[in-house]
């Protein structure tokens, strides 16, 4: 007996129904948008199950999901998600960043979870039109230069404490207000006249602002990825397992944990992987007196595959020509450190979606502090030409095919 054709998932399917109680827009750089969880007024669902397949996308108003207290979900941490931003060019256009990058990378970690596969590009197509239905209200043209954030997430649902392969599950797409990295309050919670409170909890701290990160290096028993584990997918179950290390650094003054793998073959020069839940960049001189851009290659699975990366990875070349060699490599904890001793090491910096490219001004590393020539509220010379290059891009002023526009009409 031949199995029906699973239905697969469809962006010409889509169904639209629009809310009739549209929800305000938080000011920028509130406490609303700090909360980093204010959704704007509609979400995207896709059910799918084992015997037929993808349902029928639906973009309906924003809601809370309901689930059983036994979905798989819950137990075993069976989801996968992707971040990614619409930006509001100084041009008026609404354009998204790459996005079929994430689409593909989303697929992956799908895959790395037996969660249901799908053809990145109708994913891709899905994030398209719902940026385009929130892109007018939640990032207007009277706000040049800011930008929400869209985060797709598929999750086992299917109601049973068995572990398996998930045989019912979820695709959403949600939007949240988001405000500007350049506004963040620092770590004790003062703010720089953004209107956000003195006393601000933790919870509405944002990533720091470029005056620059402060890291603590890790050590002891926290390892964030190893060889052959989930650290290069975008999964649920590698985050919270790092919060651990991320409050004892900020208990201790740092910004965020540099999560280092000193596996086997890396005892005595551990390998330098990310910077909290972002790719790390160290702009050095070599030995040989070579001015270099480096960061740490994909071969060992230990770091998630940025599109920010990706995309410094991309442009830089050309960016800065033959001035900086670009390159993906193995280096550790202790190359830093000696070519810090030697006066070689020049910038650092942090690059994702959420930190954008922020700028690295100390490391602690066992009982060395390893300083960062960074003036305050600066960043370094390639730091800047890289962010500014990369902003460029996202809002219009640099021409380039990676900023989709959108069709808000």
């Amino acid at each position: 007996m031949t199995r029906p054709e699973l239905a697969t998932l469809s962006s010409a399917k889509l169904e639209i129904q629009l809310t009739e109680t549209r929800r305000p827009v938080p000011a920028q750089n509130s406490l609303e948008q700090w909360s980093q969880s204010y959704g704007t007024d509609h979400m995207l669902v896709v059910p799918w199950d084992a015997k037929q397949g993808w349902g029928t996308p639906k973009i309906g108003p924003y809601t809370n999901i309901s689930l059983p207290p036994t979905a798989s979900v819950f137990h075993y941490a069976t989801s996968c998600f992707e971040g990614m931003k619409v930006y509001r060019g100084y041009d008026g256009k609404a354009r998204l960043f790459r996005p079929h990058l994430n689409a593909a990378r989303m697929l992956r970690s799908a895959q790395r979870l037996c969660l249901p596969s799908f053809d990145p590009k109708e994913l891709e197509n899905l994030i398209v039109r719902f940026a385009e239905l929130e892109a007018r209200r939640w990032a207007p043209e009277s706000r040049p230069g800011t930008f929400f954030y869209v985060r797709p997430v598929l999750m086992a649902t299917e109601s049973t404490i068995g572990l398996r392969p998930p045989r019912q599950a979820v695709l959403y797409i949600i939007s949240v207000s988001y405000p500007s990295i350049d506004d963040a309050p620092d770590i004790n919670g003062a703010t720089n006249g953004s209107g956000t409170s003195d006393q601000a909890p933790d919870l509405l701290k944002g990533p720091p602002k470029p005056k620059g990160l402060k890291l603590l290096a890790s050590a002891g028993p926290h390892i964030r990825a190893w060889p052959g584990g989930s650290g290069d997918s975008k999964v649920g179950a590698n985050y919270a397992p790092t919060l651990v290390a991320q409050a004892g650094a900020q208990k201790e003054g740092f910004d965020q944990v540099l999560w280092l793998y000193g596996g086997s073959g890396f005892e005595n020069n551990p390998l330098v992987t990310e910077a909290g839940g972002a790719n790390f960049f160290v702009i050095w001189k070599t030995p040989g007196g070579k001015l270099q851009l480096i960061t740490l290659s994909l071969d060992h699975g230990t770091i998630l595959p940025g599109i920010t990366r990706q995309s410094i990875l991309d442009f830089a070349p050309a960016l800065f020509g033959s001035e900086l060699e670009v390159a993906e490599a193995d280096y550790g904890m202790e190359d830093v450190l000696l070519a810090s001793r030697e006066g070689r090491l020049l910038e650092a910096f942090a690059a994702g979606t959420a930190y954008f490219v922020t700028p690295v001004k100390q490391i602690r590393y066992q009982d060395a502090d390893i300083q960062l020539p960074l003036s305050e509220g600066t960043a370094g010379k390639y730091t800047t030409a890289i962010r500014e290059h990369l902003s460029g891009i996202q809002n219009g002023t640099v021409q380039s095919e990676w900023g989709v526009v959108l069709d808000e009409d």
